[in-house]
């Protein structure tokens, strides 16, 4: 529901840092921590209708991956397997810390969201506890390697699941609190519904597309000698 907004914000500090390697585990996990914190105002930004919260929350996550990249002088060499599970590394912690921060939200206000729910929805309160408890557990699951991959596969599914609420939230102009977000948010809201559903099989290592195609071209065209003359 308010899934894609924050990680859309944290998906941007991944990206910054593309071709290089964060420096280190510990670095890693205190980036994706600030980014929650980020990620929370950007949040809390958007429920506001404060464009300039938006934009300054997400610069804050962009700068917070920028200075993590920045502690190392290695840089991974692109098409390879290492790069290829580094960044499925990254995505994992920042797709966690998403869905840790919208279940709590979702678990701490669940009234905020009740309009949003279509109508067809049985127990429309107790669904979205539900809901915050499925992402608390997915988050959890993603980070250990024994559930990983089902973790993957259910976030992909409640992802697809509860698509129908940001419908409605877009097309019936239904206000949080009692702001009406306009079309700046629920466009790419909803156009960003099926990244998350490839964002958590990507991140469980349930499907490599489209990098593992590219990956295995390189490496079939190194293995070939060169011809001689």
């Amino acid at each position: 529901m308010a899934m894609a907004s924050t990680a859309a914000g944290m998906a941007a500090g991944a990206t910054t840092a593309e071709g290089l390697a964060v420096a280190g585990s510990a670095a890693l996990v205190a980036t994706v921590v600030a980014a929650g914190s980020a990620a929370a105002a950007f949040v809390a930004a958007a429920a506001a209708g404060s464009m300039a919260g938006v934009g300054s929350a997400a610069a804050t996550v962009g700068d917070l991956a920028a200075v993590a990249a920045a502690g190392t002088n290695t840089a991974i060499p692109v098409d390879t397997k290492q790069h290829l599970e580094h960044w499925r590394s990254v995505s994992r912690w920042v797709l966690a810390a998403s869905f840790l921060l919208v279940g709590v939200i979702h678990l701490r206000s669940p009234d905020l969201f009740l309009p949003i729910v279509p109508g067809w929805v049985p127990y429309p309160r107790e669904t979205i506890l539900a809901t915050g408890a499925c992402e608390l557990a997915g988050a959890a699951g993603l980070l250990l390697q024994r559930f990983r991959r089902a973790a993957g596969v259910m976030l992909a599914l409640y992802a697809v699941c509860v698509f129908p609420a940001n419908i409605k939230h877009a097309l019936d102009h239904v206000p949080i609190g009692a702001t009406h977000l306009g079309w700046w948010y629920h466009g790419p809201r909803l156009a960003f519904q099926p990244v998350i559903i490839w964002w958590a099989l990507f991140s469980a290592g349930v499907m490599d597309w489209p990098f593992r195609r590219r990956y295995r071209a390189r490496t079939s065209n190194a293995a070939i000698p060169p011809r001689g003359r």
